[in-house]
């Protein structure tokens, strides 16, 4: 049998595969649903953002206004969106 060795060109895998069109389209996809998720919960307003960080691209949920920022903080909210235990 003969010996494999891969080496991985992280340069190509930041800007082709973390920064790429299609995982930006994955993230915000996934960010709009846990929001969505979070605003069917409380009744509250929630709001999903992407951007692009140095490596990767980034999704965010918050609460848009004080009434959700105070609903989460009683009930935790973003935690249950997204699977946590909350």
């Amino acid at each position: 049998m003969t010996a494999f060795k891969l080496k991985l060109n992280r340069q190509a895998v930041r800007s082709e595969l973390l920064k790429s069109d299609g995982a930006r389209q994955i993230v915000a996809r996934l960010a709009s649903e846990a929001a969505a998720r979070a605003s069917s919960m409380g009744g509250e307003r929630y709001e999903s953002a992407v951007y692009a960080g140095k490596n990767r691209i980034y999704g965010t949920v918050r609460a848009a206004d004080n009434a959700a920022a105070a609903e989460n903080a009683r009930h935790n909210t973003l935690a249950k969106a997204i699977g946590g235990k909350g």
